[in-house]
């Protein structure tokens, strides 16, 4: 099977196999045509069904295939290089802004757990029927599509998504690999000469379940670490190793996922917000909302209520 380079850009890809892009979600019907920058430069989570051919990339530097009845799941901390396709290659594509997941999703440690196993296996073989009900889904959003604009037709698009996105987590093993740290094995250690010990497991738990279930969440390791009873640099080396990021980027998740919560769902106003969340000052509220979106805040609630509405 002959595999040929696609160093596509916007100027030579086909636009019509892009049938629906809103700035939040992106949805294809063949990979292979469009500009291989959406792909490299994606911020959030892309989806590639494979239907003929193949599919060859790197994901952090390792090569990776795709295949037909095989499903691509990337994530956004993950770097694209290298995009080749097979000559026959056919497959589809979904793209989905992070902003748009975390309001979709229910980030819980399962969930976690397995979203941090795409980083390790990007590639899920599917059988007969798996790779139908996969189909199924690409099927739905096409006659969704075909109906035109009604209304919420954006968020019916977005439900089925977040359909698709449950159902491949389903797939996905929750266990963790075995890793090291200090000594101590973390993670699945079976088939490893020494006894699994999972407290650094737990220990990860216990500052996921502080953190989502404050009402007002702390945004400094700190506080975490004394309510978990361990100094703030053992906490981060834990939560690195089992999750692959740093408290720091959990912590802005969930802060971030509460911020858009009360924007797109309450009255309240961004200084009501902003004092709610515990923000020192409206000006200091303002510049963090915009380093983790690149709005302000105003301008975030405006956008939902754009897409909603339409």
């Amino acid at each position: 099977m002959t595999m040929n380079k696609m160093n596509l850009t916007a100027g030579n890809a086909e636009s019509n196999s892009i049938l629906f892009d809103d700035g939040y979600l992106l949805l294809s019907d063949n990979v292979s045509k469009l500009p291989s920058e959406l792909l490299i430069d994606s911020v959030g989570i892309i989806i590639i069904g494979g239907i003929n051919g193949m599919m060859q990339l790197d994901i952090d530097g390792k090569g990776v295939r795709l295949s037909a009845k095989e499903v691509l799941v990337v994530t956004r901390d993950s770097n694209i290089s290298n995009i080749m396709y097979s000559q026959d290659f056919r497959g589809t594509a979904v793209i989905a802004k992070y902003e748009l997941i975390r309001n979709l999703i229910d980030v819980n440690f399962d969930v976690l757990k397995r979203m941090h196993q795409f980083s390790e296996h990007p590639v899920m073989k599917l059988d007969e029927i798996d790779f139908e009900r996969y189909t199924n889904y690409n099927h739905q959003l096409l006659l969704t599509l075909q109906k035109g604009s009604r209304p919420y037709h954006r968020l019916v698009l977005y439900k089925i998504f977040s359909a698709i996105l449950y159902d491949l987590l389903g797939f996905v093993d929750p266990g963790m690999t075995c890793i090291t740290l200090g000594g101590e094995n973390i993670g699945d250690c079976s088939g490893v000469n020494s006894e699994p010990n999972t407290s650094a497991q737990r220990l990860y738990k216990g500052f996921i379940e502080i953190l989502s279930q404050s009402p007002i969440k702390a945004r400094n390791v700190e506080y975490y670490a004394d309510r978990l009873c361990v100094s703030s640099k053992y906490l981060c080396a834990v939560v690195k190793k089992v999750s692959g990021k740093t408290p720091f980027h959990w912590i802005n998740e969930y802060v971030m996922k509460d911020v858009s919560r009360y924007l797109f769902t309450t009255n309240l106003s961004v200084k009501e917000i902003s004092a709610k969340m515990d923000f020192p000052s409206l000006s200091f509220f303002g510049k963090y909302v915009k380093q983790h979106t690149g709005y302000s805040p105003t301008e975030l609630r405006k956008r939902k209520e754009e897409f909603v509405a339409k």
